[in-house]
Formats: C-alpha cells, sequence, structure tokens
C-alpha cells in the first residue's frame, strides 16, 4: 500500500482499512504465537501500512483545522 493511494481516499474509506489492518494485525500475531505462521514479515508489512494510514489521517485532521 502506498502513500500516495491513501491520499485519494476519503476519512471513512481510510477508518474502515484501518480496522481490517488492525483485525489482520491480530490475527497474524495469534497465528504466530501458536506457530501457525512462519512468515514474520507480514506483520511488520501490517504494522508498517496502519502507520501510514494514521500518519495520513492525521495530517489530513492537521491540513482541516489550519485557517489561513
Amino acid at each position: 500500500m502506498k502513500a500516495e493511494d491513501l491520499k485519494n481516499m476519503k476519512k471513512q474509506d481510510l477508518v474502515d482499512e484501518l480496522m481490517a489492518l488492525r483485525k489482520q494485525q491480530f490475527d497474524l500475531k495469534m497465528k504466530v504465537s501458536m506457530g501457525e505462521e512462519t512468515r514474520n514479515h507480514l506483520l511488520k508489512n501490517c504494522r508498517k501500512d496502519i502507520a501510514r494510514i494514521k500518519t495520513v489521517m492525521n495530517a489530513a485532521s492537521l491540513d482541516d483545522g489550519v485557517s489561513s
């Protein structure tokens, strides 16, 4: 997922995507802890995608709050 794609999404779409990634992160954590998943890099990628979405959401809220 690229930040440029996220910047073009609506706020509700970003929230939906964030919730889906958090669920995916939880599922991956459970699978890794139980030994079912050996591809640990998927968890890292999920964390980074969550951070990207939160960064875009924070930047958008700061842009909305600034009045010139």
